[in-house]
């Protein structure tokens, strides 16, 4: 309504007063209210309803952005809670439970939380069964910080040798699987 009542130009009916619009504002206006069209089309007919009253683009973006914005309350503690409950899954890769750890870290970071090395750390650590005991243990008490990435080396190196030492202890159990016991004295 308003572009169309500015760009047909209804002179003022107030004495004295200069009826004459800048022409700037004319071309801003008439960018904004395309911007808010072009926003408009993006939009589903259930948020559009949401959005419907809004006559500049600023306003439009600010109700969008105060409806969907990840900094809410809840949002945050949300992804602040998967974070804390976070369970590598028995047969999820370190590369997979990592990734879905960085995912969460990511969507704090961009909802403006801070979130140190160390907190993430002890998370991503607090997440592993127990067959990781031995390398929590070590990790807890080694001395100095440790990096994200050098832990991700850590567990990644962990998880070949992990993988290496199950697939040796399977050997004797497969061979004793196909060789039947032999019995060397007869019974008659």
């Amino acid at each position: 309504m308003t572009p169309f009542l500015v760009l047909q130009h209804i002179p003022s009916s107030t004495p004295g007063t200069n009826s004459e619009i800048n022409p700037k504002y004319l071309q801003w206006l008439s960018r904004d209210q395309a911007l808010i069209t072009l926003i408009n089309a993006t939009l589903s007919s259930s948020v559009l309803a949401h959005v419907v009253c809004s006559v500049f683009s600023k306003a439009l973006w600010l109700s969008l952005e105060k409806r969907y914005s990840s900094n809410t309350r809840p949002n945050i503690l949300d992804l602040r809670s998967a974070l804390y409950s976070i369970k590598k899954n028995p047969f999820e890769s370190i590369d997979q439970y990592t990734s879905r750890i960085k995912a969460l870290v990511d969507k704090l970071v961009a909802a403006s939380v801070s979130l140190e090395d160390e907190e993430i750390l002890v998370h991503t650590l607090n997440g592993f069964p127990a067959v990781f005991n031995a390398f929590r243990t070590f990790i807890r008490t080694r001395s100095g910080n440790i990096s994200l990435e050098e832990l991700h080396t850590l567990l990644i190196s962990e998880e070949t040798t992990m993988a290496k030492t199950s697939a040796i202890e399977a050997i004797p159990t497969a061979m004793a699987a196909f060789h039947p016991p032999q019995h060397h004295g007869s019974r008659r």
